[in-house]
């Protein structure tokens, strides 16, 4: 990562609309009849995208409206309708990566029932790239997008009139649904907002069914997995009416909606604002407005974390009759700091607000004051009142701003002609201050024609120590030519440029098929005198090689088994294909060489290339290696994970020859006393026709640090032969350890969240090279929220992810270790034994506890590498507390570990037992003891003096802290809790114990 070093002030911008007064800009869109935006955003150029609905010169009925425009003058590029002969609406946009618009919403113009789903694709200047209906026979429509992750998008609406589902959610990438999933049966109306969760899961928000939920809320919020199912649901709302509009997920990582309330206020309906925590807990709700109606459609948060509201009043006036567009200002909190109605003498409100990139707001919605006629399409913008950006200035802290290295998003990194993809690169803010405004600048340095990009692209804000993916949308034109592109990237803080790099693009332009000889070998049958010919071919174009024909040609003295022709439907761009010729000898045969013509045609033209293979004769050994493979493997250059490197060869003699004619040499020293298993001979069934015999040698060779020549000799008689020679690098690597301690809080537990934090620092200073491990990687669970049955789900997750993804900063490979240590309560359920999180509450024990088979056991399963599980489950704070269903959970969870040979599962007691804390301890006995085996502490029971380093070699194994922990924990029990009622004695499953002299660590690291 490269790493630049600049001044900036440490100026944080306060709220950016202090008080709006007259806009910057005003403009209406449409024509004489009725239209209106339900959304705006800003693209990353800086274009305002807002879509709606609009009746005016449309093709029949109401058509979808898009228009894009310039966010500092609002002047229009585009206007487009979109729809048929009847009715249609756009919801809701998202920008895709590639600098694409994804609309969404309803049309009955098209598809198979009386409306369906619709998305449609455009570009920058809203020109339709494609459009498709989604649905059913019955009513469908998507309401709202957004983007994921991954570049994907979740549609969220409702199928087939909600017939089998009150919320329809679609996982879609490109025009593909990859999943969907129907929540609710009765409980939900249709969806009016979604926002994307941090874990990739969604909030949804809308009116509740009251004919099925009763007294329990007019407004359900609803939060769903990363995979679409319900996590959780909360309803909310007061004696008389409430609704709901829209949801935003907050800078605090909360949830946010607004709607109105009849309930409470100061009159008539009141706007509503909602703040609750990501678990769905309520943390304070406020209203605003007068004694008229108010209402909100809308909520934004400025970059430092106050809130806009926007929407309608009619307290504007004393006796209005028709509604203005409303905004109100709150801090965090949501205390009110300025209220700001704007419109005119009719009807005008405000769907949706928007902080741009460089502070100011835009608010979308429509208007019948302004406009040619009827309600007319409204975009207001107004000025922030304080610059964004930083500025140099004498004795301002100095700061850094980090830039990684730019990947052009293809299949092969490469642009060909008329691809549309993003060049993204990741900038972190190591400034000390949140940064806003940021402008990233491409220009060009030296460009092949017929590339484009987007010149402008903004950050709207960076938190200090924040990282963002910048995605900058490239573009090739259909005459792009092959070569390499320079761009010039600024990084422009307002007009001072505060860093710059170059970057290159690499163009190609398509190569025609072709077909190229990749290999061929010749294999002799073991059960007949039948020999083949396999070769593959490669196709090296850019585009798929069809027809092929195949065609061998054989000489005197050979004859085909079969066809001596092959067709291939087609070899695919940079594919490869094979074709197999058999054929056998005649007694006519007499030389000491075989050469087969092979031709293959395609498309009329025409490549031929003649195949040779030198027989055995006299004394001739013949060595072919076939891992690796001689001809595919640079066997000069091969770099080995392992110590242990396998070799296998194929060999043919013209004597029989014995597993011990043939000897390993590494560095020109011969290995011996390879073990048995480790070599292999396998001879053919019958001798080759010319006297020749053929056999497939396999070994195993031990490799040392650093570079290894490595060359098989076999002897016949007096003669020896020898292999290519193959240079095997191997250096072996220190392994890591990832420690993941969870102590979730419980009200008769005292000590399992310091039992987790006391386990996870005992392995702080065990890392460096005169250690066991090359790094530990400790992640501690033990405040009540990162000990939430989701944050324990996610913590494990991330354990597979940074097994999983090459590119994970903290990767788990096969030779680390991963230890998982959870102090917690535990339970038998339906789902078999349970741990219990912080926020376990039986009414929902299906999402408030974590299941040790599922959500454990086989989440670690995916992990290869050495893991230890030690579980403390079934803690009793006083001895006579616990009651027979607690042995009852000890048996379960014994019995469960030992289900899984996979992991050493180490335990707190046995089936029969139970396990105890005390206060002098300050921890659990299981954990107390732990960290005196951690320490090598000299202890003393009725057999004599015993500490866990058995050897005393300063290194301490799981067998050796287990048979520690086996002797020590009773002890304890036995001299401080002389009345408990029963022993308690550490178990591991006797099929795990053959692993138990793993070395875990290092006494007095």
């Amino acid at each position: 990562m490269k790493k630049l070093i600049l001044f900036l002030n440490l100026i944080i911008p306060a709220l950016l609309l202090a008080q709006p007064g007259d806009p910057d800009w005003e403009l209406t869109y449409g024509g004489n009849n009725d239209d209106e935006f339900h959304k705006v955003i800003e693209a990353t150029n800086g274009y305002l995208v807002a879509v709606g609905e609009t009746r005016s010169k449309t093709a029949g009925g109401t058509d979808g409206f898009l228009v894009i425009a310039d966010f500092s003058t609002g002047g229009k590029i585009a206007e487009v309708r979109l729809g048929g002969s009847k009715d249609d609406r756009i919801m809701d946009v998202v920008q895709t990566f590639d600098g694409h618009f994804l609309l969404a919403g309803y049309t009955e113009s098209s598809g198979q029932g009386k409306g369906d789903a619709w998305l449609i694709k455009t570009d920058e200047r809203g020109r339709e790239v494609w459009r498709k209906d989604f649905g059913s026979s019955g009513e469908d429509m998507f309401r709202k997008l957004v983007l994921l992750p991954d570049g994907s998008v979740l549609a969220a609406g409702y199928k087939n009139d909600a017939r089998s589902g009150d919320i329809w959610l679609v996982k879609i990438d490109g025009q593909q649904i990859i999943w969907e999933k129907e929540l609710g049966r009765g409980n939900f109306e249709a969806v009016k907002s979604m926002a994307l969760m941090p874990d990739g899961g969604v909030v949804l928000v809308g009116n509740a069914q009251k004919s099925s939920l009763g007294d329990k809320g007019d407004v359900y919020v609803l939060r769903t997995l990363p995979d679409g199912s319900q996590s959780w649901v909360k309803f909310f709302g007061d004696r008389d009416w409430e609704e709901v509009a829209d949801v935003i997920v907050t800078r605090d990582g909360g949830i946010a909606f607004c709607g109105l309330t009849t309930s409470k206020g100061a009159g008539g309906m009141d706007m509503w604002l909602v703040k609750v925590s990501n678990s769905g807990f309520m943390q304070w709700e406020q209203t605003y407005g007068g004694k008229d109606d108010d209402l909100a459609n809308t909520l934004d948060e400025s970059p430092e974390g106050n809130l806009i509201i926007g929407g309608g009043t009619q307290s504007h006036r004393s006796g209005a009759r028709q509604y203005v567009a409303f905004l109100v200002r709150t801090d965090a909190g949501g205390i009110r700091q300025s209220e700001f109605p704007y419109g005119d003498n009719k009807e005008d409100l405000a769907n949706h607000v928007h902080f741009l990139h460089d502070g100011s707001l835009v608010m979308a919605g429509r208007t019948a004051s302004k406009g040619p006629g009827g309600n007319s399409a409204w975009l207001v913008r107004w000025e922030s009142q304080q610059s964004v950006y930083g500025s140099a200035v004498a004795g301002a802290k100095q700061a850094g701003l980090e830039f990684s290295q730019t990947k052009l998003h293809t299949s092969d990194g490469q642009l060909k002609p008329d691809d549309r993809t993003y060049l993204s690169f990741t900038l972190t803010n190591r400034t000390g201050a949140d940064l806003n405004g940021l402008q990233i600048r491409v220009n060009r340095q030296q460009t092949v024609a017929g590339l484009n990009f987007w010149e402008s692209n903004y950050v709207a804000e960076l938190p200090n120590g924040g990282a963002k993916e910048v995605r900058i949308p490239v573009m090739a034109a259909s005459q792009l030519e092959t070569g390499e592109s320079t761009l010039g990237v600024s990084i422009m803080a307002g007009n001072t440029q505060v860093s710059q790099f170059d970057t290159k693009i690499k163009t190609k332009k398509p190569v025609d098929a072709a077909v190229e000889f990749a290999d061929y070998d010749f294999s002799e049958s073991r059960t007949s005198d039948e020999q083949s010919l396999t070769v593959e071919l490669q196709n090296p174009g850019d585009f798929a090689a069809t027809p092929v024909s195949v065609i061998f040609d054989l000489p005197a003295g050979l004859e085909a088994v079969g066809s001596r022709i092959t067709n291939i439907e087609s070899i695919p761009p940079h594919g490869s294909k094979k074709a197999q010729l058999r054929f056998k000898r005649t007694s006519t045969f007499r030389s000491s060489s075989m050469s087969i013509v092979c031709t293959v045609r395609m498309n009329g033209k025409e490549y031929r290339k003649t195949l040779d293979r030198a027989l055995s004769t006299g004394n001739h050994v013949t060595m072919i290696l076939t891992q690796p493979n001689q001809n595919k493997t640079d066997i000069k250059n091969i770099i080995s994970e392992g110590n242990i490197y396998s070799i296998q060869m194929g060999v043919s003699a013209p004597v029989p020859v014995q597993q011990q004619s043939f000897t390993v040499y590494r560095n020109n020293q011969a290995l011996d006393g390879s073990k048995m298993d480790e070599v292999d001979l396998y001879e053919s069934d019958n001798q080759s026709q010319n006297g020749e015999y053929i056999y497939v040698y396999e070994t195993k060779v031990h490799l040392e640090p650093g570079e290894n020549e490595v060359q098989i000799r076999v002897k016949t008689g007096e003669n020896e032969f020898t292999s290519k020679t193959m240079l095997i690098y191997y250096e072996p690597r220190q392994p890591n350890l990832h420690v993941l301690a969870i102590g979730p809080s419980h009200q008769d537990l005292k000590f399992t969240a310091k039992d987790a934090a006391d386990f996870a620092n005992a392995f702080e200073g065990q890392a460096g090279p005169d250690k066991l491990f090359g790094q530990v990687i400790i992640r501690k669970l033990v405040t009540t929220e990162e000990t939430e049955a989701d944050r324990i789900r996610e913590a494990i997750a991330d354990l597979v992810y940074q097994h999983r993804n090459p590119a994970a900063a903290q990767r788990i490979l096969s030779n680390d270790v991963l230890m998982v240590f959870v102090s917690s309560h535990g339970k038998n359920g339906q789902g078999g034994f349970l741990l219990l999180p912080s926020n376990y509450d039986p009414r929902y024990e299906r999402t408030r506890t974590i299941n040790f088979q599922q959500d454990v056991v086989q989440e670690l399963e995916k992990i290869n590498c050495k893991k230890v599980v030690m579980i403390d489950a079934c803690h009793s704070g006083a001895a006579d507390s616990k009651s027979l269903t607690d042995v009852a959970r000890a048996d379960a969870l014994t019995k469960l570990a030992a289900m899984h040979p996979g992991m050493s599962t180490l335990t707190s007691c046995r089936s029969n037992e139970l396990s105890y804390e005390d206060p002098r301890w300050e921890n659990g006995a299981f954990t107390e003891a732990i960290l005196e085996g951690f320490a090598n502490k000299a202890c003393m029971d009725e057999n004599g003096a015993f500490q866990a380093d058995i050897d005393n070699n300063s290194i301490l194994t799981l067998g050796e802290l287990y048979d520690f922990l086996r002797r020590r924990v009773p002890n304890l029990i036995k001299t401080q809790k002389p009345n408990a009622t029963t022993n308690q004695t550490p178990f591991m499953p006797e099929n795990q114990l053959d692993r138990a002299n793993m070395s875990i660590f290092a006494i007095g690291g």
